[in-house]
C-alpha cells in the first residue's frame, strides 16, 4: 500500500515536532540546573557575614568579590533572566506537546481511513 502525500507530509511534520521537543525539553533541563545554581548561591550569599571573604568563579580562576551587595545583584538578575527564559521554555515545550499530539491523531485516524 501507498502512503498517500498528505500522510507523508503528517509523519514528516510528526517527526520535526518530535525533534524539537526533545530538543526544548533538553534547554529546560539546563535552565533548570542553572536556576538551581544561581538560587542556591544567592541563599548561600545570603548565610554569609559581613566580613566574610567571597570569591566568586570567572572562567577557571577565582576573583576575589570587594562588593557582597553588587554580587547578590548580579546573581538575582541572572535568576530574574532564567525566570523569563525558563517561562518561555515550559510555553514552547507545552504548545509543541500539543501539536505532537494532534499530528499523532490525525495520522492515526488517517491510517484508519486507509485501511476501511
Amino acid at each position: 500500500m501507498k502512503i498517500p502525500p498528505k500522510i507523508q507530509n503528517q509523519l514528516s511534520q510528526f517527526e520535526q515536532v518530535r525533534q524539537q521537543l526533545q530538543l526544548l525539553t533538553t534547554q529546560r533541563i539546563q535552565v533548570e540546573s542553572q536556576l538551581r545554581e544561581l538560587e542556591n548561591a544567592i541563599q548561600e550569599l545570603d548565610k554569609t557575614g559581613k566580613n566574610t571573604i567571597i570569591y566568586k568563579k570567572v572562567g577557571s580562576l577565582f576573583v576575589k568579590v570587594d562588593n557582597k551587595k553588587d554580587l547578590h545583584s548580579n546573581l538575582t538578575e541572572q535568576k530574574e533572566t532564567f525566570d523569563v527564559r525558563m517561562k518561555t521554555l515550559e510555553r514552547q515545550e507545552k504548545q509543541l506537546k500539543e501539536r505532537y499530539t494532534e499530528l499523532q491523531r490525525d495520522i492515526s485516524n488517517a491510517v484508519q481511513s486507509l485501511e476501511q
